[in-house]
């Protein structure tokens, strides 16, 4: 969202993370309480970094995590 309409609309911004919020719900009820924590994440530029220097792989999420198809909450 922010590498295509920036953060120049708070209003929009929050318009999106609602949407997505309410539209991952339809697929899992847990999710939506997780959309703004996940949207504030790349707005620390160091997090987007280790993101990439890590080869594009979050290091706190394990193999085994990765794989499962069953949340933990």
């Amino acid at each position: 969202m922010r590498e295509v309409f920036g953060d120049t609309s708070p209003a929009y911004t929050e318009y999106y993370i609602r949407f997505i919020g309410h539209f991952v719900n339809v697929y899992e009820g847990t999710a939506p309480m997780f959309a703004r924590e996940l949207a504030r994440w790349p707005e620390d530029p160091a997090n987007i970094q280790a993101y990439i220097d890590n080869g594009r792989f979050m290091k706190d999420l394990t193999e085994e995590e990765a794989n499962d198809s069953v949340l933990p909450y």
